[in-house]
């Protein structure tokens, strides 16, 4: 993070779980598969008639300790209620995750 621009400020998303969303999508701006990854998974919101507002994201540019402290390792990490998926991912594995997460009432919309 540059020292002299001051990092834009993560949306004020807090789940009653205690956590930053239900959703949570880690990119970088040198990230060559965060676009198709975002794509990916705001269609497959979409299929559940959930909102792309459900999701924050999360530059891990302007937001180091924030990807530091979640244990982020590579981009793009997306987080569906606790479920990790990192790297591109393929619709099926982000579904299974919105169905967990709907299993779970996660979705607080």
């Amino acid at each position: 993070m540059k020292a002299d621009v001051p990092a834009t400020p993560i949306p004020k998303m807090e789940v009653p779980c205690g956590k930053q969303g239900c959703v949570v999508f880690y990119k970088g701006e040198h990230c060559m598969f965060c676009q198709p990854a975002s794509e990916i998974l705001k269609e497959s919101l979409l299929q559940f008639g959930l909102k792309e507002s459900s999701v924050c994201e999360i530059d891990i540019g302007e937001h180091e300790d924030v990807a530091r402290e979640a244990g982020i390792v590579g981009l793009p990490t997306i987080e569906i209620c606790g479920e990790v998926i990192m790297g591109l991912p393929d619709e099926g594995s982000i579904r299974d995750a919105i169905v967990n997460a709907i299993m779970q009432d996660c979705f607080c919309e």
